[in-house]
C-alpha cells in the first residue's frame, strides 16, 4: 500500500472551509458547542450553590443502620391486577455532640414491591450511611444510603 505525502500548507488549505455554506456549518457547530458549555457551566454553578447552602444550613453525621422495616406506601390498582408498594425505613444510630441518637427515617426512593423491599432491608442492616438535618429542625433527618 502506497501513501502519498503532502506539505503542511496543502493540508491546511484542504481543511479550511471552501464556501459560505461550510463557514455557516462551522459557525452553527461552534454555537451549539458554546450553548452546551454554557448549560454545563450553569448546571455546575447550581450544584455548587446547593452544596454551599447545604453546608451552611444543615448538620451531618455518619450513621450505622441498626434495623430496617418496610412500611406500606401505596396500593397500585390496574385492570389486570394490583400491587402493594412499600418503602424502606431505617433505624439510624449516629453521634450528635457526644450523644448517640437513634431515629427511624425513610430512605428517599420510589416505592417497591415487598420482595424487593425485603431484599434491600437485608442488604442494608449493619451498613453505614450519611444522615443530615436542618439546624432548625434536628428531629427531621434525611438519610443518604449508597
Amino acid at each position: 500500500m502506497r501513501t502519498q505525502r503532502m506539505s503542511d500548507v496543502e493540508a491546511l488549505r484542504l481543511l479550511r472551509p471552501k464556501g459560505r455554506s461550510d463557514r455557516r456549518a462551522l459557525l452553527r457547530l461552534g454555537g451549539i458547542v458554546l450553548l452546551i458549555a454554557v448549560f454545563a457551566g450553569a448546571l455546575d454553578y447550581n450544584n455548587h450553590r446547593q452544596q454551599m447552602i447545604r453546608e451552611r444550613d444543615w448538620m451531618s453525621a455518619i450513621a450505622t443502620i441498626e434495623d430496617t422495616r418496610a412500611q406500606l406506601a401505596m396500593r397500585r390498582d390496574s385492570q389486570s391486577g394490583g400491587a402493594m408498594l412499600y418503602e424502606v425505613d431505617i433505624l439510624a444510630r449516629y453521634p450528635v455532640s457526644g450523644v448517640v441518637r437513634e431515629q427511624w427515617t425513610p430512605i428517599h426512593q420510589y416505592p417497591q414491591l415487598l420482595a424487593d423491599a425485603e431484599l434491600q432491608m437485608g442488604l442494608l442492616r449493619g451498613k453505614r450511611c450519611f444522615v443530615r438535618w436542618k439546624r432548625s429542625d434536628p428531629d427531621h433527618i434525611v438519610a443518604e444510603v449508597r
